[in-house]
């Protein structure tokens, strides 16, 4: 939902976010998709791994995308979006992370929430 008082093109750049995310994941590039996030941004994974700080964000991505998470792509769609304020706005996703055929909605297992 965006309110009244908010620019829609805000709701398109919350997505374009998600979507450079996604991209950056595809790509394997730790550097791009931690750069989508502020220098003093969270993390906390489906796991419960939490990073604090881009820098941290990107090390553990860098980690994962040359082990764990290699040539693995994520697929996501999303769920609602809700801005609390003009300039705030909180995303809710459900994804997953794979390899070959891409997941069908039903599949998408994770529920993410970022607050972009």
């Amino acid at each position: 939902m965006i309110p009244a008082d908010a620019d829609r093109r805000d709701g398109k750049a919350v997505c374009a976010t998600l979507d450079a995310l996604a991209d950056a994941w595809e790509r394997c590039d730790a550097e791009a998709y931690g750069r989508q996030f502020t220098e003093d941004g969270t993390y906390t994974t489906y796991i419960g791994s939490h990073c604090e700080g881009r820098a941290d964000i990107t090390a553990s991505h860098r980690a994962l995308f040359k082990g764990f998470l290699k040539d693995s792509k994520l697929a996501a769609r999303y769920l609602d979006m809700r801005f609390l304020t003009k300039d705030v706005a909180v995303l809710t996703s459900r994804g997953a992370d794979y390899t070959g055929d891409k997941p069908g909605a039903d599949e998408l297992s994770k529920v993410t929430t970022f607050a972009p």
